[in-house]
């Protein structure tokens, strides 16, 4: 009995310390990302995420899609947010609509501020005062393997997204976006089914033997 009630406290004591642990910001490597509210439908409901310039970068930060986030070979579609210096907080809305996904920086729907995009989706940093123009993506295959761009997130539904293009440690801009979520890559998934499978297994094995 008292071998129960001491692994019951620790596993509560484990719980606990993830469920502070999930309300952190910890460093991500995630490249591609998606919202945490899927509510959005046919009907004009939007998901809003809330993006903050705290930083005097001269360009412009946004969201962009490739052809096959499992496997991508290229960007397909770039939807600038914000140029700086400029806007300090910008929403961007999403709707579901006839199974396809439109993003736009109002909810008026009407086909003029409005374009097709995908539910997977990365961040870009566009630095404009370079000659010519300089483009960081999430996804470092697109920047010759390096990445420029570091995110911490809480892991719950905002992430901080910082450019280092120099590489010198300096983050300038910095950006907040929240209602996202990292999506897991595809070996990361087939990891963790895996590790289930083998759960599973295990626990089937003993329960026969008693």
């Amino acid at each position: 009995m008292k071998k129960v009630m001491v692994k019951g406290l620790a596993l509560a004591f484990v719980g606990s310390l993830m469920m502070v642990g999930s309300a952190m910001a910890l460093p991500t490597s995630a490249d591609y990302w998606t919202l945490t509210d899927f509510t959005t439908g046919v009907d004009g409901e939007t998901t809003e995420v809330k993006l903050s310039n705290i930083s005097g970068f001269e360009g412009e930060f946004g969201f962009y899609t490739v052809d096959d986030y499992t496997n991508p070979t290229a960007v397909d579609v770039e939807f600038k947010v914000f140029s700086y210096p400029g806007s300090v907080w910008q929403s961007v809305f999403f709707k579901q609509d006839a199974g396809s996904t439109l993003i736009s920086l109002d909810n008026t729907w009407d086909g003029l501020n409005d374009v097709a995009f995908n539910d997977v989706f990365g961040f870009y940093f566009k630095d404009t005062a370079a000659t010519p123009d300089e483009t960081y993506y999430t996804d470092a295959q697109f920047n010759n393997g390096t990445d420029y761009i570091f995110i911490d997130f809480n892991g719950l539904s905002v992430a901080t997204i910082s450019l280092d293009a120099n590489l010198d440690g300096i983050f300038d801009p910095t950006v907040l976006a929240t209602d996202v979520a990292p999506v897991p890559e595809p070996a990361t998934m087939l990891l963790f089914g895996s590790g289930l499978a083998g759960l599973a297994g295990y626990g089937r094995r003993k329960f026969r033997k008693k």
